[in-house]
């Protein structure tokens, strides 16, 4: 018991040492490699960044979708839309599509072409360019991505729930054990 006994000093540099880390991170995070590298690191969290891709999937989507469907060209629609992305990484990829969709290839081929799409996204955005239900297509997959982050969200809460219910029984049978 007695080597978890913290002096006051101690405590002091350990709260010195957390400020100056979390400035240091603050700091990095606001250069342009600081930002890259921590939203590629978001990105690749093993359960969480797919739930934050699919997340600016569905925004990009849902904006994108009333964008064009208000009356707004496509170009200036997809510029719009990329702006609302919080990750520079997706970003990023997003403007390569602009890019290539200003040079005259279909916006599905041009998302096909990154990694950050899926391949069912794709498929619907094609369907909805050759038929002419762009903003329709665009919703359905804002929707598919919204109820898919839903399910896993409910899933992750479920998986959770035992954990902290074996801590906090935990923290009460030593706090019982105490008295």
């Amino acid at each position: 018991y007695r080597h978890f006994i913290i002096s006051r000093k101690q405590r002091a540099n350990l709260l010195a040492a957390a400020v100056a880390f979390g400035v240091a991170v603050y700091q990095i995070n606001q250069t342009g490699s600081g930002r890259r590298f921590f939203d590629w690191a978001k990105i690749k969290l093993p359960v969480f960044g797919g739930l934050l891709q699919k997340y600016l999937i569905a925004m990009y989507a849902r904006n994108l979708s009333t964008l064009f469907e208000s009356g707004i060209n496509i170009i200036s629609a997809m510029k719009i839309s990329n702006e609302a992305v919080e990750n520079v990484i997706i970003q990023e990829a997003l403007q390569s599509v602009v890019n290539e969709v200003e040079g005259g290839i279909p916006i599905a081929k041009a998302l096909a072409r990154i990694e950050i799409m899926p391949e069912l996204s794709t498929q619907m955005i094609e369907v909805g360019e050759e038929s002419g239900n762009l903003d329709e297509m665009l919703e359905k997959v804002a929707e598919f991505y919204e109820d898919e982050i839903n399910f896993l969200i409910d899933q992750i809460t479920a998986l959770v729930e035992p954990v902290f219910i074996v801590v906090i029984g935990t923290i009460v049978g030593f706090i019982v054990l105490a008295m």
